[in-house]
């Protein structure tokens, strides 16, 4: 098992860690081809292995914080701050983005959010995507030095919508968290399948904590995985002892590590499947970033 800095950041993966949902596969080599495969085939088997879907969230270091890039901006500018300062924060910007017309005709209010969140302004969406090859290669393309993350979380199956007044609604009205899967609305979500987690603050006791990473109370383990019995049925199927379904009942956030010397390898590999920098980031600004000089 790898070792990672622990405290701020590297908090979520070391309770990640304590309840048995951390998967790491041992190193053959630099560049190893059958790593990465055996990286990706797991990934997939792991996630197809349920009759619940999940969605992916590819971090670039793996002492990740599990937050939404708003919640960080409002807790920088005041450590105190709650999600009802989040929720206030997240109108206003709303509200200088209709005045300035930025939007057009993205009328839905998730969808407005969606839109900014894929242009670099904050909100409380947090980025997901449906397809574990694109979390793949955001995990593995950039920072080298530092060990990667793919992180898995389980669709509950739950709707969401939002009002005009920044109220979201749920079905049903008792689910933590929802996964959105994003309207068509540019071509980066298209190409990169994005999809959204939204947490439910009004449930009893689920209101997120801003300072302890997402805060979603149904990201806790959950069912019969206890202990190292992920990382067991992740290396039986590598090792062919077996290929049936997991235990019953699978966990709402699982994650993969990638070890900073295999990144370069993963994005080579990705290529071959047609997952490069310009099929991710499909408009001229990507383009311009794809050149290496």
């Amino acid at each position: 098992m790898l070792h990672y800095r622990m405290g701020g950041a590297g908090q979520m993966l070391a309770d990640v860690t304590s309840k048995g949902l951390l998967v790491s596969l041992p190193i053959k080599g630099t560049g190893d081809t059958i790593w990465c495969s055996d990286f990706i085939a797991s990934l997939i088997w792991f996630a197809s292995a349920y009759p619940t879907k999940f969605a992916f969230r590819g971090h670039s270091d793996a002492t990740f914080d599990f937050q939404s890039r708003l919640a960080r901006v409002v807790l920088a500018e005041n450590s105190a701050s709650r999600y009802a300062d989040l929720v206030a924060r997240e109108r206003a910007i709303l509200a200088d983005v209709r005045e300035a017309g930025w939007l057009g005709t993205v009328r839905t209010p998730l969808a407005r959010l969606a839109s900014l969140q894929h242009r670099g302004v904050p909100t409380r969406l947090l980025d997901l995507t449906l397809d574990p090859l694109v979390a793949t290669y955001f995990a593995a393309e950039k920072d080298s030095s530092l060990d990667g993350a793919v992180v898995l979380v389980r669709d509950p199956g739950s709707k969401v919508e939002m009002t005009n007044l920044g109220s979201l609604r749920f079905t049903p009205s008792g689910a933590t968290y929802a996964v959105w899967p994003a309207p068509p609305i540019d071509d980066r979500i298209i190409s990169q399948r994005g999809a959204f987690l939204v947490a439910n603050n009004v449930v009893k006791k689920v209101q997120p904590n801003l300072t302890l990473a997402y805060g979603i109370a149904g990201f806790q383990s959950k069912g019969e995985w206890t202990g190292d019995s992920i990382q067991k049925a992740v290396d039986n199927y590598l090792n062919g002892q077996y290929r049936g379904r997991p235990k019953k009942y699978p966990p709402n956030l699982a994650v993969f590590l990638i070890p900073s010397i295999m990144k370069s390898a993963l994005v080579k590999m990705l290529s071959r499947f047609g997952i490069t920098k310009r099929s991710i980031y499909p408009d001229l600004q990507g383009y311009a970033t794809s050149f290496l000089a």
